[in-house]
């Protein structure tokens, strides 16, 4: 070392330590004398002094002619002094609430709510991730200061090894250091809540993420309207070439869908009334008997001369409901054709009802005969038999409606069907001179009055309560119904019989039965159709058609709601539970660390290095003379103006260590 250069160390002082209040600058009223060493070496030569930076500094002078004073107030010493008390943490702890209140306030604000397009392209998730990191970031700056101000607690208690002051140190960093607290202190030390905060505020960023999600829901539009066709009225005499079409489709299709129109795809309707048709059918089975087949007077079998052979004898099936299913047997010389299916209308039924349908449109029945096993061979037809009867209806009716349409696929639903009521209405006939009653038609629960208005086909009707009149020379409620449905009773391609041939054989004595043949030759693909699938389910197929001929031919609409897609906010409120439980612990970290503080009266020096140079632990002989009084070194606000005016450089010594040396 260069004998012209001195070293000049501090000096052992007693010193008054005060106290600021948290969150404020003022000073406790309580004082506590103890003794720590400054240790500044500062190396230079008896000229230093020349210096203008050494000039500021002398006061008095050492052994070695080295003069060093308290520093002058440094224009910055307002804000420095903001070190000395909690008020940044403190200011640092609420902007962190308010953050993490202002998440809260946007989450309440925005869940549930279609997804905002906001300005510049932010989005939730973007405000909610700069408030989390705002919250989070002044959380760990106030952590990191409490950590810091336990380093000096940790030491003031007792002797403790000097690494833990680099323990300290390293866990105001960051959650790597924190970790390394937490073990060493195995989490029993106020610290280590502080270092725990710090290291699951790493995951406070994923937590917040996972709060918000956006599902897509179905929202009303305000431009496209979905409609769906809907009969207020029925003209049968509209179009009867159209309305031929449609019910000869029926008898060989089963699918007769009606699609509404939805521009969206995705479109629902309130459910609606539409008038239509309607089947219903019933086993009658039990009622049904035949009538006059004992009557009969059997050939016998082997009589190839008999004046019997090639007549057609008949008998009836009866349901006791009006209009009987008429039994038709052929003899022949070797053969008898006797029928085993019958399909008939039921012709009487003006003044009643079938099914619980008052006055019906049409009414069909189908009767299905068998030969009794044990027959005596010489007398077949005495062995015939109903094998079962069913009885069906086809009539106006009034549907209950619900339609929807989800991704383009209707789903169109009847929930209800009103089948009505027959009545009579004084009107205007087809001579608009007279009045003459009406035959018309109304829903069950419409009792009038009606306001009939004329339509263009010459018919009535009553559109918003559904009921409809048709004209005199149009009404005509018996079997065959409307004039232009007349071919639906008694000119119906599926009614008539199919007989099976028995086939005798005189060898054996034994009758065999052979192929069925249908006896209505213009229609026996339609008559064969209800014999495979049943009358029930032609009839329902044939319901089916005319209503869609029914909707298809109206101009009303049925207005539906279109609905777009639209992203939601949906906020799930359990992800704030670990950013809450967080902020909570380290506020109360906080406010644990400065009653602590307050209790040992000791300084604020939080994470500052300063106060080991000035405080250090080291003890020189050499003194500092001439100094200010011991109470400038308690605050960091005084050490740093007090460094300020003193310039370092770290080198290299005789005896191999390194030291910071004065500037010259």
């Amino acid at each position: 070392m260069d004998p012209h250069k001195h070293a000049t160390t501090t000096q052992i002082f007693n010193q008054e330590l005060r106290f600021e209040s948290p969150c404020a600058g003022g000073r406790a009223s309580s004082r506590v004398g103890s003794q720590h060493t400054i240790d500044l070496t500062v190396l230079g030569d008896h000229n230093d002094h020349d210096d203008p930076q050494s000039q500021s500094l002398v006061a008095g002078t050492d052994h070695n002619g080295i003069h060093i004073q308290a520093p002058s107030p440094s224009k910055s010493g307002g804000w420095a002094s903001l070190d000395d008390t909690w008020l940044l943490e403190c200011l640092a702890m609420v902007f962190s609430f308010a953050s993490f209140i202002a998440i809260i306030i946007i989450l309440v604000v925005y869940d549930q709510k279609p997804s905002p397009n906001l300005s510049y392209g932010l989005t939730l998730n973007t405000i909610v991730s700069l408030l989390a990191t705002a919250s989070r970031s002044s959380l760990l700056f106030a952590v990191a200061a409490a950590v810091g101000q336990l380093k000096w607690i940790w030491f003031q208690r007792r002797e403790q090894p000097i690494s833990d002051m680099q323990s300290f140190d390293d866990a105001t960093r960051g959650p790597l250091g924190s970790l390394t607290l937490l073990f060493q202190h195995r989490g029993l030390s106020l610290a280590s809540l502080g270092a725990i905060v710090t290291v699951l505020a790493v995951a406070l960023d994923p937590f917040m993420q996972q709060i918000l999600s956006y599902p897509v829901q179905q929202t009303p539009g305000s431009t496209a309207q979905a409609t769906m066709p809907q009969a207020q009225t029925f003209a049968p005499n509209a179009n009867y070439a159209s309305f031929t079409q449609y019910y000869n489709a029926a008898l060989w299709n089963t699918d007769f869908p009606v699609n509404p129109t939805c521009p969206s795809g995705n479109c629902t309707w309130p459910e609606f009334q539409s008038l239509g048709f309607c089947s219903k059918c019933q086993d009658v089975t039990d009622s049904a008997i035949l009538y006059d087949c004992d009557q009969w007077t059997e050939p016998e079998i082997n009589d190839t001369d008999s004046a019997l052979h090639g007549v057609k004898y008949s008998c009836s099936v009866n349901t006791g409901h009006g209009g009987n299913g008429t039994v038709v047997v052929l003899y022949l010389p070797t053969s008898i054709l006797i029928p085993t299916n019958v399909v008939w209308s039921l012709v009487e039924i003006k003044l009643g009802s079938f099914l619980g349908v008052n006055y019906p449109v049409y009414v069909f029945a189908h009767a299905k005969l068998e030969v009794e096993a044990n027959t005596n061979l010489t007398k077949l037809v005495r062995g015939l038999r109903i094998s079962s009867v069913q009885e069906c209806v086809l009539s106006f009716c009034l549907r209950t409606y619900n339609v929807s349409v989800s991704s383009g696929t209707p789903q169109v639903n009847v929930t209800s069907v009103d089948y009505g009521q027959r009545f009579t209405e004084n009107l205007p006939s087809y001579k608009e001179s007279f009045y003459a009653d009406i035959d018309c038609w109304r829903p069950t629960d419409r009792s009038g009055p009606f306001d009939f208005i004329k339509l263009s086909t010459g018919n009535w009707a009553d559109t918003k309560q559904f009921a409809f009149c048709l004209r005199a020379n149009e009404a005509n409620w018996t079997s065959s119904g409307f004039n232009s449905l007349a071919h639906l009773s008694s000119g119906s391609p599926f009614l008539g019989y199919a007989d099976v041939i028995y086939m005798f054989d005189n060898s054996t004595s034994m009758w065999t039965k052979g192929e069925s043949a249908s006896n209505n030759a213009d229609y026996g693909a339609a008559f064969d159709r209800v014999i495979d699938y049943g009358l029930g389910s032609v009839l329902s197929d044939i319901a089916a058609a005319l209503t869609k001929y029914t909707l298809e031919t109206s101009n009303a609409r049925a207005t539906g709601t279109a609905m777009l897609t639209q992203a939601f906010v949906k906020v799930s409120w359990q992800w704030l539970t670990f950013p809450s439980v967080l902020l909570v612990a380290g506020f109360a970290f906080w406010i644990s660390t400065m009653m602590i503080n307050r209790q040992r009266r000791l300084g604020l020096w939080k994470s500052s290095i300063l106060p080991i140079l000035y405080n250090g632990a080291e003890k020189i002989d050499q003194g500092l003379n001439g100094s200010g009084p011991a109470s400038d070194y308690t605050k960091i606000s005084q050490m740093s103006q007090f460094a300020q005016n003193i310039r370092v450089r770290l080198e290299d010594m005789t005896d191999g260590r390194l030291q910071l040396e004065r500037n010259k």
